[in-house]
């Protein structure tokens, strides 16, 4: 999708609404996953935990003693 931009955002969402662009959700089943990056473990921080409160997280189901959260 490469959207990096508020421009960029504002052109898929414009292309949602003719129909030119369809949501990944209804592509993937669902689930799909996000690489998010930040200059800061703070700004990360933040953005997981705005994320989690707008319900957009899962739990993660590695079992290799790894654990954290998925974006969905």
């Amino acid at each position: 999708m490469n959207i990096r931009t508020r421009r960029d955002v504002k052109k898929f969402l414009e292309g949602l609404s003719t129909g030119s662009s369809s949501l990944l959700k209804n592509v993937t089943g669902g689930y799909h996953y996000h690489t998010i990056e930040a200059e800061s473990e703070e700004i990360l921080d933040d953005i997981q935990n705005e994320l989690a409160e707008k319900g957009f997280l899962m739990q993660s189901r590695r079992q290799s003693g790894i654990s954290g959260t998925d974006a969905f």
